[in-house]
Parts: C-alpha cells; sequence; structure tokens
C-alpha cells in the first residue's frame, strides 16, 4: 500500500480493478483520493451492490443488458463470424445466451471460446458453465473519478 502511495502520488493513473467482491481489495489498492494524482480515473466492476455504498460511489453505471435476440447476433458474430447461428447449433446457441443473461462481454467470450468446436465439444461446454457456481452475472461499475 505504501508503494502504491509513495510512487503514484503525483501520477495521473487509470486503474481498473475486474470482478471485486471485498471491500478489502478497494481499500488496499485505490485507499484514499490523495494515492494518485489529479484526473487520475479508478473503475471498479463488481456484483455487490453493498459495496458501492459504503464505498460512497458517484456516479455508478448500471449495465445494460442485450435483449435475446441482440445477444443472439452479438455472440452468433464471436462464435460464427455471422449474425446468426449455422444449422445444428440455434438451440445450443440459445441455452449459451440463457447462460451469459444478455451481458455483451460474457456473450464475447463465450462466443469465441466456442468458435470452431463440434456439437459435442459444445455440449461439454456448456455443462462445464453450468457447473461452475455463479451469482447473476450482472455488473456495476463504480467510477471514482469524481472523488480524486
Amino acid at each position: 500500500m505504501n508503494v502504491i502511495k509513495h510512487r503514484l502520488c503525483s501520477k495521473r493513473v487509470l486503474l481498473i480493478l475486474d470482478d471485486v467482491d471485498e471491500l478489502v481489495q478497494i481499500e488496499k489498492l485505490v485507499g484514499d483520493r490523495d494515492w494518485f494524482g489529479l484526473e487520475s480515473r479508478i473503475i471498479v466492476t463488481t456484483r455487490d451492490q453493498q459495496l458501492l455504498k459504503i464505498f460512497e460511489v458517484d456516479p455508478k453505471y448500471e449495465l445494460k443488458l442485450l435483449y435475446e435476440d441482440e445477444a443472439l447476433r452479438l455472440f452468433s458474430l464471436h462464435a460464427f463470424k455471422k449474425e446468426e447461428p449455422l444449422d445444428g447449433y440455434v438451440e445450443l446457441s440459445k441455452q449459451v445466451i440463457k447462460y451469459a443473461q444478455g451481458l455483451p462481454l460474457a456473450l464475447t467470450v463465450l462466443g469465441s471460446d466456442l468458435k470452431g468446436k463440434s456439437r459435442p465439444q459444445w455440449k461439454s461446454a456448456l455443462e462445464k458453465y453450468k457447473s461452475v457456481h455463479h451469482k447473476n452475472i450482472h455488473y456495476n461499475i463504480m467510477d471514482f473519478s469524481q472523488r480524486l
């Protein structure tokens, strides 16, 4: 913490903390306003609304989720390089979209991950995705720049 504080106190920085789930992560890496130079930007993504309240963040941006048709188009562009799934992949694509819950980044990553794989590989990957315990795929972005 002291190294961050002393080395960056006069520097303008862009700091991005992704998927923060504990207040201590913010406290140790962001600390106080005087840790970074003027005009610094600190962006944190989190699923935990309570962190927003505790850290008194303003402004906050809630990510807009895609509708099913938009989600299918985005996913297909990454998985198939087309706006629609290939024949035989429509139902599997809809399962992926349901899993991603309309989150654009998840759709992009999953589409890229499944690109060029066979249907059995897709089914196996979907089982793995479903077995991984996750909270709702939903992010709120905290922008600390107003605090600096």
